[in-house]
């Protein structure tokens, strides 16, 4: 009877581990018996243990790249849509100008707090502030492209800056490469704050949608 033990006929997890956070990676070391025999006299079933077996328990997948492009995408989709929506209920209230600031700062917030809930799971595995600030900034990127496109498009974009330098500037000796320096840099100066406002109103969404939705308990 040297070198046996009786096991337990049921092994139960520990409750601990449900208060886990999913991140964590937790090995349990345990007996593999190699004999297993019945005693004859008691009746009670007999193991030898030889070797150590691992169980791990583990989170998720972590948030990947394509996880993050498939974020941006969402919230570039959920944007445009609500943009739209907001633009027809706030301009015909606060005019053009505020009307369609408002909107477009309303809709990045809401569409981030979407996407951060909808990715709350995958946002929670590693770092927060670290996997939120990958979807913020690659949306900061697609928003400077969509900003280039967008005013380029817009037949009425140059006149409109025409007249705002003019009524801000003395432009009446201004040459052909005044024009051109001035227009290009009030074209970047647009791009730069929308990619201020995407950066930061959709880290502030992202972060708070998935605060909203709890992390799943640790799997068994």
């Amino acid at each position: 009877m040297q070198n046996k033990v009786l096991p337990k006929q049921k092994t139960q997890i520990p409750s601990f581990l449900s208060s886990i956070p999913n991140n964590v990676k937790i090995f349990i070391p345990i007996y593999e018996p190699l004999e297993v025999s019945k005693c004859q006299k008691c009746g009670k079933v007999i193991a030898e243990p030889r070797t150590h077996m691992y169980f791990g328990f583990k989170g998720g997948d972590r948030l990947k790249f394509s996880d993050v492009i498939l974020a941006v995408a969402t919230v570039a989709v959920i944007f445009v849509f609500v943009y739209f929506v907001f633009c027809l209920a706030l301009i015909p209230s606060l005019g053009s100008y505020w009307g369609v600031n408002s909107a477009g700062i309303v809709s990045i917030l809401v569409a981030g707090l979407v996407v951060g809930y909808i990715f709350a799971e995958k946002i929670q595995e590693e770092s927060r502030i670290r996997a939120v600030g990958k979807i913020a900034v690659l949306f900061g990127a697609e928003t400077s492209f969509a900003t280039v496109m967008s005013l380029s498009a817009n037949s009425y974009y140059s006149t409109w800056v025409k007249e705002y330098l003019q009524s801000n500037y003395s432009t009446g000796a201004w040459t052909t490469t005044d024009w051109f320096v001035y227009e290009q840099l009030a074209l970047v100066g647009q791009v730069a704050l929308n990619v201020l406002l995407a950066l930061v109103l959709g880290f502030i969404g992202l972060y708070a949608g998935s605060m909203l939705r709890k992390p799943k308990e640790s799997q068994k």
